[in-house]
C-alpha cells in the first residue's frame, strides 16, 4: 500500500500551455519532459457498491505496463489530497479479482461480492510530465507535475479532462500549496477536491455531490470551530464548483449561497483575529460577480478564466497558522456568538 499526496486543479488552454514554460516551472525542472498515453477503465457494481465503501478501482494501461490500482478516497483540502493506494502490475489487460482478496486490503472489501464488478466509464488522457526539485524552508522537495488531457467517457456522455496533478515525492505539504499559490498568482487554475474517478461517476449521474469534509461539533470552542466551518464552506463551494463547471446547472444556486456563508465566515474570523489575512473582500466580489444575471454559462467562464479564484481557494485551505491565523483564544462578543451560532446552523442544514 502506497500513500499518495497530490494537489489537483482544473485549468483553462491558456494556463496549461503557459505552465511547462513558467519561469517557476523551468527553474526547477530536473531532466526533460516525459510525454505519456494513458488509458483507464473504471470498475464497479451495477449499484456502485464499492463507490459507496469510498473505493474506486481500475485498470490502467500505461505503454506496455498494465496497471490494477484501487485507491481510497481518503481526505481533501482545496485540491490538496491524501489518498491510500494499492497497485498491481498485471501481465493481461483483465480485472484480477484475486489481488482484491488478498490479505491486508481494507475490510470493506471482503463484504462485496467481487464478481458483480463491472466496467462503466473511461478516463482517457495525454501526460505530460517533469520532476520538479527545490529547498523549502530548508528541507528538499520533490515533485512530480503532470499535466493530463483528454476525456472521461461515460456509456452517455463525456466530460473533458484538463488538470494539473502535483504529487509530492519528498518533503512537506506545505511546499505544495506554496509552490501552486505562487503558479495560481500568475495563472487561472481552480482547485480540485474530486479524482478523476469522480468525473466518471458523475457521467453516470450529473446531479451527484461528492462527500463533503464531516461537520465540526458545535460545542467546540470558537478557535477551533470557525476554520472547521470555513474549511466545510470552501469544500461546499469547490464542489458545487466541479459540478457547474461539468455541466449541471442546478449548481450554480447552492455555490452562490455556500459562497456567500464562505465570504460571511471568514468576514467574522477576521474580526475575531485581527492579525489573520483580509481576504473576505475579495470572497464578496467574488460572489458578486460570479452570476449577476443568473448565467449558468457566464459563471463557467468566470470560474475558469479569473485567477482570483484560484488563488483565493488555495488560500483559504492553509492551515491557520500559515495563514496568520493563529494566536489566543479570541473573546466573543454576544454578537459574534450569535453570528457563529447562525452560520453554523445554516451550514448544518446543507449538511
Amino acid at each position: 500500500m502506497l500513500t499518495e499526496t497530490e494537489l489537483k486543479l482544473q485549468l483553462p488552454a491558456a494556463s496549461l500551455a503557459a505552465i511547462p514554460d513558467h519561469p517557476l516551472v523551468r527553474s526547477r525542472l530536473e531532466g526533460g519532459w516525459q510525454h505519456l498515453e494513458l488509458f483507464n477503465q473504471y470498475y464497479d457494481t451495477s449499484d456502485l457498491a464499492l463507490d459507496r465503501a469510498g473505493f474506486a478501482l481500475r485498470l490502467r494501461r500505461d505503454g506496455d505496463c498494465i496497471i490494477q490500482t484501487l485507491k481510497g478516497r481518503g481526505s481533501s483540502r482545496a485540491g490538496l489530497s491524501v489518498r491510500q493506494e494499492w497497485d498491481w502490475y498485471l501481465e493481461r489487460a483483465e480485472l484480477s479479482l484475486e489481488h482484491l482478496r488478498e490479505p491486508g486490503l481494507p475490510g470493506a472489501l471482503a463484504e462485496l461480492d467481487l464478481t458483480r464488478l463491472q466496467p462503466l466509464f473511461r478516463t482517457d488522457f495525454q501526460r505530460q510530465k517533469g520532476c520538479l526539485c527545490w529547498q523549502y524552508q530548508g528541507a528538499p522537495v520533490e515533485l512530480e507535475l503532470a499535466l493530463d488531457v483528454g476525456e472521461a467517457v461515460g456509456p452517455a456522455r463525456r466530460s473533458p479532462i484538463r488538470e494539473l496533478e502535483l504529487e509530492l515525492r519528498q518533503g512537506p505539504e506545505a511546499a505544495v500549496r506554496e509552490f501552486a499559490l505562487q503558479l495560481a498568482r500568475d495563472l487561472a487554475m481552480l482547485p480540485c477536491d474530486s479524482a478523476k474517478a469522480e468525473r466518471g461517476y458523475r457521467l453516470l449521474d450529473p446531479a451527484r455531490r461528492a462527500p463533503l469534509p464531516p461537520l465540526p461539533a458545535v460545542q467546540q470552542k470558537a478557535q477551533q470551530l470557525l476554520p472547521a466551518l470555513l474549511h466545510c464552506q470552501l469544500a461546499a463551494v469547490l464542489n458545487h464548483g466541479e459540478r457547474l463547471l461539468s455541466g449541471c446547472q442546478d449548481a450554480l444556486a447552492p455555490m452562490q449561497a455556500a459562497l456567500q456563508r464562505l465570504a460571511r465566515g471568514q468576514r467574522l474570523q477576521e474580526q475575531l483575529t485581527p492579525d489573520s489575512v483580509s481576504l473576505s473582500h475579495t470572497l464578496e466580489q467574488l460572489s458578486a460577480e460570479l452570476a449577476p444575471d443568473g448565467c449558468a454559462d457566464g459563471a463557467r467562464q468566470r470560474l475558469t478564466e479569473d485567477p482570483r479564484w484560484g488563488w483565493l481557494a488555495l488560500k483559504l485551505a492553509q492551515p491557520p497558522d500559515a495563514a496568520g491565523k493563529g494566536g489566543s483564544e479570541p473573546v466573543l462578543t454576544a454578537r459574534a456568538r450569535s453570528e457563529l451560532e447562525q452560520l453554523y446552523g445554516e451550514i448544518l442544514h446543507e449538511y
